[in-house]
């Protein structure tokens, strides 16, 4: 039970900073005003997870 238990956490650490380092790359992929990029980098990294989501729902709003 605990091997599962330490498999699961394993998984959603990878998923995590998967998750993080892809959104970052986004972020600095698009165009934006740089303030706005500055503002969403520093977000992703003081709140990775929370950050990663907020930014991914309203990315739609800036172009490629």
């Amino acid at each position: 039970m605990e091997n599962l238990g330490t498999i699961l956490i394993f998984i959603l650490v990878v998923f995590a900073g998967v998750l993080v380092i892809w959104t970052l790359l986004d972020i600095i992929s698009r165009k934006m005003k740089p303030s706005h990029k500055i503002f969403w980098i520093v977000l992703v990294i003081i709140t990775p997870i929370i950050g990663s989501l907020i930014y991914l729902y309203f990315r739609k709003n800036y172009s490629k």
